[in-house]
């Protein structure tokens, strides 16, 4: 029986985004001063020593948010090289380690590291992408990342980002400020527009079409979107179902700009290749599972043919009836496992399947030839033993089997 031997297929996902720099703000009015605990040199290696330290030197959640917001907005330059090219941060894990191994980092960067690390030290944070506006201006500069955190029940948005500085000429300008720090979503939206009106944590979200026309008044209309309940519910899916989720939602706020439009091609890319790789995944399961079948099947054929040695030397030498009464029987119910379990296999692959109804043809015609000797050894076992030999040949007498 020929095996099929299990398919390797690798499918790419190529990004295509709309910019990612997010390099002008709004000036801040003012930048308050206040006081947070300073996360030591000795304890920024890694994202746990700091998540670690934060958790046991801070009294509470929103002082352990200061020192996370003051670290990463001070210690993280705007990586001007990478501006442009989001998919050099976009895996959050991968970006997180970038960014604190090289201390520079785009918006991806640096809320994936903020994130990261406020998870470890047991705060409830979520990375949330969209674009900003300026009044009733989009930005220029792309998509952008900011922060949703959870304290004491009650969501609020950090841009560790926009906290860090500026960029002008292609320079990075540090400047440090409070002014993005847990900030009402209320107050958020105005500047910070996610692309899912989930993360906007409004009981009246906006479309964005409303956002762009600055009318603050009409979403006041519309029935109250529990948000806090679709985040729960949202955060029980599986990570295929998030998405396409994320995706209606979108959808049914409105694709208003390019840059929506853009995240939302990603988004469907990303669903399109997780449905491929799924496919892959399922069919290569079934490889494994035929094949393990099939080699089941090799040691079948093997055990099969020494019953049928041991049957032509009349069952010499000798075994108690019980020894061949399950010799038999095994083989039956492997077989009869073996059949079953190749009708469990279906490809969509042309040649695999073509493979498959070969081997189960054979199972059949194996599980139907034990089926004859279980048979057969009923009838042995029935038979007194000093005419078991009979059973071997068969005679005739005038013409007529005696057998």
């Amino acid at each position: 029986m020929r095996l099929i031997a299990a398919m390797g297929i690798a499918v790419m996902l190529g990004t295509a985004f709309t910019g990612n720099a997010q390099t002008t703000k709004p000036k801040p009015a003012a930048n308050p001063t206040l006081t947070y605990a300073k996360i030591p040199d000795t304890e920024v290696m890694t994202s746990t020593a700091m998540a670690t330290w934060v958790r046991n030197n801070t009294s509470n959640q929103t002082d352990a948010l200061k020192a996370i917001y003051a670290w990463v907005g001070k210690n993280i330059a705007y990586d001007t090289r990478n501006t442009y090219d989001p998919q050099y941060y976009k895996d959050t894990t991968d970006a997180a380690l970038k960014t604190l191994r090289t201390r520079q980092a785009i918006c991806y960067g640096y809320s994936s590291l903020f994130v990261e690390i406020a998870r470890k030290a047991g705060i409830s944070a979520m990375l949330v992408s969209g674009y900003t506006i300026n009044g009733s201006q989009l930005s220029a500069d792309g998509s952008h990342a900011w922060v949703a955190v959870n304290v004491d029940g009650k969501w609020s948005l950090v841009d560790p980002t926009w906290a860090a500085g500026g960029v002008s000429g292609n320079k990075f300008y540090p400047s440090f400020t409070w002014k993005y720090f847990m900030v009402a979503p209320a107050i958020f939206i105005k500047t910070h527009v996610p692309f899912d009106p989930m993360y906007q944590f409004l009981d009246h979200p906006y479309t964005h079409t409303e956002i762009k026309e600055n009318n603050w008044t009409a979403a006041a209309s519309r029935p109250v979107f529990a948000y806090a309940d679709t985040i729960a519910a949202w955060q029980k899916l599986d990570s295929t179902a998030r998405l396409e989720s994320t995706v209606d939602r979108i959808r049914r706020f409105g694709v208003s700009n390019m840059y929506i439009s853009t995240e939302l091609s990603y988004m469907l890319q990303v669903l399109d290749v997780g449905r491929q790789n799924a496919k892959v995944m399922a069919q290569n399961a079934m490889a494994e599972k035929f094949n393990a079948t099939t080699t089941r099947y090799n040691e079948l054929v093997n055990d099969y043919n020494t019953y049928v040695a041991f049957k032509n030397k009349q069952f010499t030498p000798s075994k108690p009836d019980a020894e061949i009464r399950q010799w038999v029987d095994k083989m039956a119910a492997d077989a009869e496992a073996i059949v079953t379990g190749l009708n469990e296999v279906v490809f969509e692959d042309g040649s695999n399947a073509r493979s498959v109804s070969e081997a189960k043809r054979s199972a059949k015609d194996m599980k139907d030839r034990i089926a004859e000797e279980q048979a057969f050894v009923t009838k042995y076992l029935k038979t007194g033993k000093m005419f078991r030999k009979s059973l071997f040949y068969k005679m005739s007498w005038m013409g007529i089997p005696l057998n």
